[in-house]
Formats: structure tokens, sequence, C-alpha cells
């Protein structure tokens, strides 16, 4: 329509008036407030005039349009683009692809329910194809699990590949070694498997990401990832051996247990466990630990993390709820907690406001207890699971932060 085009013509003369911000980011949707599909066709014409434009958030609800893509590729500055609720079956899209010459990061994420009639082995081969086109210039890959599988990951090369982070679930298909996995991503600077629970209806196990392979053994992860800084493992079973592997230069480690809407398996970290990762923590150069524990941990527990706190770094520390053990980690500026403060179906947009505000003051009151108790807190974050929709906001797991002055 003449409203959208002129819209669309209107963000291009504000994004290329703005020439003095560093980032300029484009975000696109082919439906309306109703979910109407809208026609993407002036959007095509407006893309190559964007000269400075160099991120493009694409939130779909059909497929990729090749001639939108064909529009954006033309874009020389262009270097990142994401893909949210796409699908990608249909006629593969590897060709248009192939046109983005300089593109350095790329997101693909599924939504968070997919329609009946995805054809999922096509959609994973023409990902497959895709990737192959992109690897070369990718230095940062975030995609949904469900979109790619292990082995493909495994049989590309990555020359530049610096950051990947997979997320919603494992992978289908068959299960490879992680070592296997990213065996050719030795630039591989910062690793996230963050994956939700496995599918309790579907009669799935959490998987071990390091084990031998049809009797041979998997190479140790340090000789493969050497250079690896950041790890984020979620709902990895506290006995995978990939816990003894972590690679010496590991600044940051994360052992989380991620929902989903979906009944699934999660895997926390009990007492023994905890213990265990801590240890193994100790010996590294870390300056951020986050442990997903399946109760609130213990005094013991939480001596045990300040003991091993870095002098004259900050720490970041998940899941802690006791304020005592912690006076000693005098440079702890970012403390995140994960703890039960209540019933939390009160959260919802259901209920009237002054209901949905009583976990706000719970969150309140923590709060000020944990900043007078600990003086040298900058902020402090609550998670809890969102019954419903608190103030509007669709996810599952929701983060309230605070700053303390």
């Amino acid at each position: 329509t003449r409203d959208t085009f002129k819209s669309l013509v209107l963000s291009a003369q504000v994004l290329e008036n703005k020439h003095s911000l560093v980032s300029r980011k484009l975000r696109v949707r082919d439906f309306d407030r109703g979910h109407k599909l809208i026609n993407m066709r002036a959007l095509e014409l407006v893309l190559p005039k964007l000269s400075a434009l160099n991120h493009i958030r694409f939130e779909l609800a059909a497929s990729p349009p090749a001639d939108l893509l064909l529009s954006a590729a033309a874009v020389s500055t262009l270097d990142a683009v994401e893909f949210h609720t796409a699908r990608f079956d249909g006629p593969s899209l590897a060709p248009t692809f192939s046109q983005f010459s300089q593109l350095r990061s790329l997101t693909l994420f599924i939504g968070q329910y997919r329609m009946r009639d995805l054809n999922q082995k096509q959609e994973l081969e023409n990902i497959k194809a895709t990737l192959n086109e992109l690897a070369g210039t990718l230095v940062e890959l975030e995609m949904s699990g469900d979109l790619v599988g292990m082995t493909t990951l495994s049989t590309i090369s990555w020359p530049r590949l610096r950051k990947l982070v997979l997320t919603n679930h494992i992978p289908f298909g068959k299960t490879i070694p992680l070592t296997t996995m990213v065996a050719q991503m030795s630039c591989l600077r910062t690793l996230g498997l963050n994956f939700a629970a496995v599918f309790a209806w579907a009669d799935m196990t959490p998987i071990k990401f390091c084990f031998d392979l049809d009797g041979v053994p998997s190479p140790p992860l340090p000789s493969i990832l050497p250079h690896l800084e950041v790890l984020s493992i979620s709902n990895a079973l506290p006995e995978d051996p990939l816990f003894e592997q972590l690679p010496p230069n590991l600044q940051v480690l994360r052992v989380l247990a991620i929902r989903d809407h979906s009944p699934g398996y999660y895997s926390t970290l009990n007492e023994a466990a905890a213990f265990r990762v801590i240890a193994l923590a100790g010996r590294l150069p870390l300056f951020e630990l986050a442990l997903n524990l399946e109760k609130t941990p213990s005094p013991s527990i939480l001596k045990a993390i300040a003991a091993i706190s870095i002098p004259d770094a900050p720490t970041s520390l998940l899941q802690a709820s006791l304020i005592r053990p912690l006076h000693r980690m005098r440079h702890l500026r970012d403390l995140r907690l994960t703890v039960e403060l209540g019933p939390q179906d009160d959260s919802g947009a259901k209920v009237v406001p002054v209901e949905r505000t009583k976990i706000v003051t719970r969150m309140d009151t923590a709060a000020q207890e944990f900043a007078a108790g600990l003086p040298q807190l900058h902020y402090i974050s609550f998670s809890f699971w969102n019954s419903f929709k608190f103030d509007g906001i669709t996810r599952n797991l929701i983060w309230y932060r605070y700053g303390i002055f």
C-alpha cells in the first residue's frame, strides 16, 4: 500500500541520516498486527538504497522471499542477518544466500510453535546447503538446534567462526561427540549449547556431549578448541566427561538448565555434582561462573564458590540465596538469583494489576536485603517462571534486574 511504502521510505531516510550511529539495524516483519501477511515489494525497492545498513532482523511467518533476500544482499555494508520464526522448507534459498559475500553474523531461530505442514527433512537439507554457502565468511552463528544436524556442522569448514550458539532443542538425527561436531572450528572462542530439556513425550533422555563413538576414543576438547574462552551448556548430565575436559583458557563457564513450554527432563546439578564442577572451575582463570542447582545452595556450596573467586576481577554468580558466605567475594558486582520467592501464579496479566505486583514486592524486599548485606554489589537479578504474561512478556523465563545506587 502507499502508506506502507511511505513508512519504509521514511525508515530509509532516518537510517541514512544517522551517520553518528555505529550500528544501523533494521527490523522487518512480513505480517501486521492482525497477523495478515504484508506485501514485501515496497521494501525490496527501498533496501538497496540503505547504503549504511549493516544489520537486518527478519521476523517472518512464511519462507523468506528470494527477491527480498537479493535486495538485502545488494547492500554492500550488510554484515549481520537474523531470521526469527521463519521456515526454510520449499525451494532452496542457498543460491540466493550465496550473494551475501560479506556476511559475518547469521542468526536462525524457530518460533515457539511450528506449522503442521512443515517439511522438516527438506528444511534440514536447505539449511545445510545455505550454511555451506556462507561458512567461509561467518564469524558468528546462532541458530536453533532444530534446524541443523550435528553431522552437518561437522562436515563443513568454518575458517573464521569465533562464536557458535545452538538453542531450542538438541539436533535431531545422529548424536556425535562434541569434539567431532566442532572439529573444523579451530578459531572458536565462544560455544553455547543452550538446549532446552529433551522431550519427555518422545521417550528421549539427556545426552552426553563427550563420549567414544563406535569404540573410537574421542579427542579431549582442549586439543580441538584450545582457544575457547566462553562455554555455556544447558541440561548436560552431571557425569558428562565434558566437565573433565574444560579448556585451560576458559574465562566464562555457565552450566544451565533451560526450560521451554514442553515437558522434559531437566538436568540441574545436585550438591555432589556442584562441588565437582566448582572444584574443576577452580583450576581455570574464570571471571564468571553460573550454576543451575536443583535446590537452594547450602552455605558450604557458597563458601566453595567464594573460595575460587579471582582477585581484582568481577564475578557473576547464578543461583545463590545466602548473603553471609558471599562477603569474602569483594569483587562481586553482578548477583543473579534463581530461587523460589513464593507462589508465582500471580505474575500473569489475567489477574488484576494489584495482585500481579505481589511477586514484584517480594523481589523488592529480597533485593533490599542483599543490597544491604553486600555493599560491593552493583546489580542484583531474580528470575522466575512466567506463568502467564508478566507485563505482556511471552517468554517462559524472565529476569528481573535491579541497579544498586
